[in-house]
């Protein structure tokens, strides 16, 4: 990072560092998507580190095959780095700004997007069971209307 030089911490402890706030940020995203009614989250961070973005990135994505990614930012041309377990389309749907070539601060995006045909299916299910309600609550008025 952009401060690296004015700490103290060793190797060692900046590898400890990135694992467990990895460990955190994988944590959160997957939390933000487990509930049904998201249909969109966007992941960000201020870090250049692989081990916060991608890393993340790609840990999230097998926890939940419902999401994918959507690129955004089209004029935007630096995009994610290679990582082993997101496909070429994956990658180049991340954003990441890089301190020494766009003289600014690290920034990293992902869009994570509900799947259409999750959303499609969670709806369908939603409406048989108020279908389903529907006809117990009208079966119910039927016999109350015959015991009258």
């Amino acid at each position: 990072s952009r401060l690296d030089h004015v700490t103290d911490e060793s190797k060692q402890n900046e590898i400890e560092r990135l694992a467990k706030l990895s460990q955190f940020q994988v944590s959160c995203v997957n939390h933000a998507l487990s509930f049904p009614q998201v249909e969109c989250v966007t992941y960000s961070t201020c870090s250049v580190h692989r081990e916060e973005n991608e890393n993340v990135v790609a840990s999230v994505l097998k926890e939940h095959p419902e999401f994918e990614l959507k690129k955004s930012l089209d004029s935007w041309t630096r995009r994610g780095l290679e990582h082993q377990d997101l496909s070429f389309e994956q990658s180049n749907s991340l954003i990441r700004v890089d301190p020494r070539k766009d003289q600014t601060n690290g920034f990293f995006v992902a869009l994570f997007v509900r799947k259409k045909e999750d959303i499609s299916s969670k709806k369908k299910q939603k409406m048989r069971e108020r279908r389903k309600r529907r006809r117990k609550n009208n079966s119910l008025r039927s016999r109350e209307m015959r015991n009258e």
